[in-house]
């Protein structure tokens, strides 16, 4: 049956389902084929605007537990062809979610990248989430409680991609989310941590990049209040007429 799937319009409900079928009765490395066809079909159903990669991200968890290379190098993986037909099957997946990559070994993740560094680096950039919460249980104020940091893998990329630079503006492309509720700055102002850890670290061109990004953050954080400040305004304006 998983062998006969396909990623068509109006079977965006079938997400959670294949998730468990292929949990179920797939075994690796036997049914690696099988795998296969679904990555295949999957990145195809996407790039043709078929079907939303968000509605598939248990699929693709799934599968990267049992068949990581599969999805590393059909998923992940883009030629140069690609990249001005595809949106980035990973950009569509919400920041609520986990990553559907975390099942990967770390080790695994970057010995890939290193098969291909000067591409690889920068698509594992682009499909993963570069940070996490902090642990909430010693935090001693809201700041600290609201407090994120770069994953191990991501401090591993960024320090052993060939350009350090080209990694982390990837990952300063996460900052802005592709939707959310409430206060836009605040979003934003929360990711300032994550800039301000690398200002001192040992390798200067991520040091540099750091302290450079940071005013820019800044005056970002700066606009979207201000642009907030105007819609409130507006709308308690609206209000009292």
């Amino acid at each position: 049956m998983l062998a006969k799937v396909t990623f068509e319009k109006n079977t965006q409900r079938d997400g959670h389902g294949l998730s468990e079928i292929a949990k179920a009765c797939l075994t690796a490395p036997d049914d690696s084929g099988i795998a296969k066809q679904l990555c295949e079909r999957l990145r195809d159903g996407v790039n043709q605007w078929k079907v939303w990669a968000s509605h598939y991200g248990a699929l693709v968890t799934e599968l990267a537990a049992l068949f990581p290379r599969a999805v590393l190098d059909v998923v992940v993986e883009r030629n140069a062809m690609e990249d001005h037909l595809r949106p980035g099957i990973f950009e569509n997946f919400s920041e609520r979610r986990s990553c559907p990559l975390r099942m990967i070994d770390d080790a695994f993740l970057l010995d890939w990248a290193h098969e291909k560094p000067g591409s690889r680096f920068v698509q594992l950039a682009e499909a993963i989430t570069p940070w996490t919460e902090a642990d909430r249980s010693r935090a001693v104020s809201d700041r600290e409680a609201r407090a994120v940091e770069w994953t191990p893998v991501a401090k591993r990329l960024m320090h052993e991609a060939p350009e350090a630079v080209v990694v982390l503006q990837k990952f300063r492309g996460w900052f802005h989310p592709s939707g959310w509720s409430g206060s836009l700055a605040d979003i934003l102002e929360s990711r300032m941590p994550l800039l301000e850890q690398l200002t001192s670290d040992s390798d200067q061109r991520i040091a540099k990049w750091a302290r450079e990004a940071i005013p820019s953050l800044r005056r970002e954080i700066k606009a979207e209040r201000e642009r907030e400040a105007t819609r409130h305004r507006t709308q308690d304006e609206r209000f009292e007429w």
